[in-house]
């Protein structure tokens, strides 16, 4: 069985990243060295813009929410 993950993907532009997290941009850039947070993409035409995957950071958000559940 294959199973094909949907393709349409919404980014989220830094406004939307801190809306979403409550953090900075300087504690995502921070967590994001660290390997702790899902990477910045760069995008098209120029790639100058940045955007991070929502569903990556849903994915940590859910991840985070269980940790700290568990403790």
């Amino acid at each position: 069985l294959l199973l094909l993950r949907n393709l349409a993907m919404r980014m989220l532009n830094k406004k939307q990243l801190r809306d979403k997290t409550s953090l900075s941009i300087q504690s995502i850039t921070r967590l994001e060295k660290e390997g702790k947070f899902p990477r910045r993409v760069k995008l098209p035409p120029d790639f100058t813009r940045v955007a991070w995957i929502e569903e990556e950071v849903n994915d940590w958000l859910y991840a985070n929410v269980q940790r700290q559940r568990a403790s």
